[in-house]
């Protein structure tokens, strides 16, 4: 009987020294807002990965207006900047035309915490900033993101 107790215990202290010494691939998102223009201001979820905030492409596309089609299946985005050019997200990076603009794997999470958000892609700010025409800059203190825009959009429209 002791035997057994012993051997529980081994096997429990193996079993907790495996959990904590795992490592965690898990990519969280916290809800965050976006100020548009001091005039509106929209949820929509962030993802923080190496000390930088990563920003909703499809959230943002919405707000914006840049038209987009997705692909669950492959975790594919594809788009046209503000501007016409055509342009893709996937495992490979983002491209727009030809050209790489970003060459690691972003983010992608398939289901968030906001109702409504899935199978999004997490790019940066500033690449969302050239696809969308519009300036988006991120608070890393508030974990905010501020975004001027001189188009018409429906979000601050009067």
């Amino acid at each position: 009987m002791l035997n057994r107790i012993k051997k529980s215990l081994i096997m429990a202290a193996i079993a907790g020294t495996m959990c904590l010494t795992l490592p965690s691939f898990a990519i969280d998102s916290t809800i965050s807002y976006v100020n548009i223009n001091d005039l509106a201001y929209q949820d929509v979820e962030i993802v923080i990965d190496n000390n930088k905030i990563l920003v909703p492409f499809k959230q943002l596309a919405d707000i914006f207006e840049i038209k987009y089609t997705a692909n669950r299946a492959d975790k594919q985005i594809d788009f046209i900047t503000i501007d016409g050019k055509n342009g893709v997200i996937n495992q490979n990076g983002i491209f727009i035309g030809d050209a790489a603009v970003w060459s690691e794997k972003p983010i992608f999470i398939a289901r968030g915490i906001i109702e409504n958000v899935f199978n999004e892609a997490y790019i940066p700010a500033e690449i969302a900033s050239e696809i969308m025409g519009v300036d988006i800059d991120t608070d890393y203190e508030s974990l905010t993101l501020v975004a001027k825009v001189d188009r018409d959009i429906a979000v601050i429209r009067n």
